[in-house]
């Protein structure tokens, strides 16, 4: 009776010695698979903007003004950790990487919206993106978030050059 008594709290000693190590074990920050989303937004025969938003998986956050934006040049800024993996997630939660390469353009004067997205490293490009998945305007909205250019942003040069 004593021995069996002795096992069980020697079983239950282990399981919360067990229990503890376990939950002091540190969580392995998962990386993207996803390293590199660039946007470019086109111009039309009028004045829509006309530019492109590079986001790096370092954080280096590049943005390309070059016609009819209220910004025009080239900027670059830091973005943090969090912010550069909340975006990526996205394209990974909406595997944008298995996207047709082309969406057919059905009206002639509407600005187009290219996605280069690396990942795996792969390169995937999507053409004309707003005619795709309404996902993919989702995710152009969230790259124009992440490049809101504010007094935050350092201009390194006056005009971009394509």
């Amino acid at each position: 009776m004593k021995k069996s008594i002795l096992i069980i709290v020697l079983l239950l000693a282990f399981t919360q010695l067990a229990g503890a190590m376990y939950k002091k074990k540190k969580k392995v920050q998962k990386t993207s698979a996803v390293t590199f989303v660039s946007m470019h937004r086109t111009a039309c025969f009028g004045r829509c903007p006309d530019y492109t938003i590079e986001v790096h998986s370092d954080g280096t956050a590049k943005y390309f003004g070059y016609m009819f934006t209220q910004h025009q040049g080239v900027y670059e800024k830091k973005l943090s950790n969090a912010q550069v993996a909340a975006l990526f997630s996205r394209f990974e939660y909406y595997r944008a990487d298995t996207c047709q390469d082309n969406y057919v353009m059905r009206i002639t004067d509407v600005p187009s919206i290219i996605f280069n997205i690396e990942y795996n490293g792969n390169t995937k490009k999507i053409n004309n993106a707003n005619f795709g998945p309404p996902f993919l305007k989702e995710l152009a909205n969230e790259v124009d978030k992440a490049a809101n250019i504010n007094s935050t942003w350092k201009k390194m040069a006056d005009t971009a050059i394509r």
